[in-house]
């Protein structure tokens, strides 16, 4: 059986993340804990560098959207040709 996104314990870890954000008083982190989907908010909690680079987290981030984008976009081609399984 395969797992689909979010499983149970990455919606239970998505929470605490969005509601940490939420407790920040950060108006930057709280605007994104309120419009990110799950998705986003997950590949920015797994984006984040280790040493707390800001810079160096935008980066990963965005090219972890990025790489997210062009599988939507090869998926939306697959199901135009219908190829879908």
């Amino acid at each position: 059986m395969s797992q689909f996104f979010p499983t149970p314990e990455t919606k239970f870890y998505l929470k605490e993340v969005r509601q940490g954000m939420m407790d920040s008083n950060d108006p930057h982190l709280i605007n994104l804990a309120m419009i990110l989907s799950d998705l986003q908010l997950f590949l920015l909690a797994q984006s984040m560098a280790p040493d707390g680079d800001q810079a160096k987290t935008c980066e990963n981030w965005l090219d972890a959207l990025e790489s997210h984008q062009g599988m939507a976009v090869d998926l939306e081609t697959v199901k135009d040709m219908g190829l879908e399984p």
